[in-house]
Order: structure tokens, then sequence, then C-alpha cells
């Protein structure tokens, strides 16, 4: 049984003092991006207008792989002869050129620099401090959205023993994902333990041929021209990822919170149906379970309850700070907002 009474919980306004934009704000990196006329193309403005990129994506990805559009396109074709229009091959590999081409933009955006890393440091040290305090424990569950792979250099730098998955096999150069690595952990030792899980990917995995999930030894080796790079995006309908190690990730998180007093959510939008799922059924099983909530728009994002959130939970067990993250520098004021 864990000893941890809280888990800390980071979305993409995490990040965003260390200059990483929202998802909402890369949209404006997007619009100055030289295929973005390409893109208007096949989305129009006016939903570009609406959307942020993980929504972008995730309509490229469905309309890439839809077996109904297949369908309804070979349809026009036969009921229309006359109509000249791109075949369906062509438009297709647009898409996936257009896709792909994102994609390398994200890479190129959230790829941490080294160089900044001390300015991460003095973001989340105190942050980190408070939460292993708070639980009087020598381990600490950290779940982030964010693609970036900054936490675990921090938590490196900050000296912790970090768990993340992966585990070196002796016939690769990769360190190869495995959620055993997770359970054998000896809490023995010196140090604190930091155990980081990337519910969506990050920009250093990789998905090798035989299905495996990788990952070189710093996010910092990798380069924007390595092979399927193994991230999600927000999963709409409220299903829960199928694939490893999304699955596993996601578990993971619903056990954590069915035992822990405290989840401290920093920098969430509540976009992801199946997580939202997890905190409002874990609230329900878990009567010790308190939320709280640091975002500079908590009291906002809470007005009307986010997708699978029931309005009675976030009254009673929610704690709302409309604050930034860098507006808290000391542990000993983050324990405070913990009790």
């Amino acid at each position: 049984m864990s000893s941890e009474k809280i888990a800390l919980f980071l979305g993409a306004g995490a990040s965003k003092p260390l200059g990483m934009p929202t998802t909402k704000d890369f949209m404006e990196i997007l619009r100055n991006w030289e295929h973005y006329k390409d893109l208007t193309e096949i989305v129009p403005i006016y939903l570009l207008s609406e959307l942020d990129i993980e929504d972008v994506l995730y309509e490229l990805n469905i309309i890439e792989k839809s077996k109904v559009i297949k369908h309804l396109f070979n349809d026009v074709q036969r009921i229309c002869p006359e109509k000249k229009i791109k075949s369906l091959v062509e438009i297709i590999r647009e898409m996936k050129k257009l896709r792909e081409g994102i994609e390398k933009l994200i890479f190129r955006t959230y790829n941490f620099p080294r160089e900044k890393i001390s300015e991460a440091k003095k973001l989340y040290e105190p942050w980190f401090d408070a939460c292993l305090k708070f639980s009087q424990g020598k381990s600490l569950s950290i779940f982030t959205l964010n693609y970036d792979g900054i936490l675990r250099e921090v938590a490196r730098e900050l000296e912790y023993r970090v768990i993340d998955g992966f585990h070196l096999t002796p016939s690769s150069k990769y360190r190869i994902f495995n959620p055993n690595v997770y359970k054998k952990i000896e809490l023995e030792g010196a140090g604190a333990i930091v155990k980081i899980f990337c519910m969506h990917g990050e920009l250093s995995w990789k998905l090798t041929r035989d299905g495996k999930i990788a990952m070189k030894s710093a996010v910092y080796e990798l380069n924007s021209e390595d092979e399927k790079r193994a991230i999600i995006y927000p999963i709409r309908g409220g299903k829960y990822p199928y694939e490893e190690p999304f699955k596993t990730l996601y578990q993971f998180f619903s056990n954590e919170l069915r035992i822990i007093e405290r989840l401290l959510i920093i920098g969430y939008s509540f976009r992801d149906l199946p997580i939202n799922s997890i905190i409002n059924d874990s609230l329900l099983s878990n009567e010790k379970l308190k939320i709280i909530y640091v975002s500079p728009s908590a009291t906002e994002t809470m007005e009307e309850p986010p997708p699978n959130l029931t309005k009675d939970l976030i009254k009673d067990r929610f704690l709302l700070l409309d604050k930034r993250i860098e507006d808290y520098t000391s542990s000993q004021e983050i324990i405070g907002i913990l009790k």
C-alpha cells in the first residue's frame, strides 16, 4: 500500500511560465506556419478560429482514418462522375503530410532547451517539496499531460530518484516502457522517489516496429526526424485509451486516486473526458479525497461543470484557487493550501 497522501497533476498551464504555449496559444504559431494556407483548404478558417491545436490534429487523424468518409467519397464520385474532384488517395496523402508537418512544428515548439533547466527547477521545486512534506513519505506520483519532458529533468536535477516506467535493456540503446517498473520500487535508500506518468506521451517517446514504446536517455538527444512518436491527443466521447502504454497510465491514475487524500491540479483545462470521469468516480468512492485546483481561471472553468464532473462534488470537494503556478514560491505557503 502506498504511503502517499497526495498526487500532483499538471496540465499545459503548468509549463506556460517557461515559455511553453498552451494548446490554444499554439494556434497563433500555427497561423504563421508556412503550410497554414494548405491546412485551410481542408479545415475551414472559421473552424480553425474555434479549435485549438489538439482539436485540429484530432480532426485530421479522424478524416485520415475514417471508413465512413471513404464510403461517402466513393458515393459522390459514383453519383456525380462529372464532378472534378481530387482523388481520395491524393486527399489522404495531403492530410497525412499536414498532420506530420504539424507534429514536427509541435516538436520544435515544445522541445525544452537544456539552458532553461535552472528556471524550471526554481518553478517546480517548491511544489515537489511541499507535496513530499505533506505526505511525510519518501515518494510522490506526478501525472502530466505535457509532452515536453521537463518534469523528469527537473526531478533529476533535484537529485530525486526518478521512476518514469522505462528500463534499459542489454540489447537496446533505448530504454523500453514496462509498467512493472513503477511497481518494483525500493523505498529504502537515499533520496525521495518521484514517479512520473506522462498520460499523453512525451516527445522523446518512440513507437518501435515491434510495437514497443522506447525512449533515448534524454529528450535533448532526439531530433524531429525520428520515427513515429508515441503521443496521443484528447479523447472525444468519453472513451478511455485502449492502446498501451496509455491504457496502463490511465489505470495507474485511477488506482492512485482511490487511496490518496489530496489531488493537486495545476494548469489543467478539464478537456480530457476520461480523466474527468476518473476524478469524478474517485471522489464518489474515496470520501477522503479533495481536489485543489490552481489556475488563473479556476473559478470560471468550474462555473459550468466540465463534462463528466458533478456540480455538487465540485462545490463540496474542490478548492478553487485563481492563481498562477508561479504565484507560489515557497513550500510552506503551498503546504498551507493543502491542509
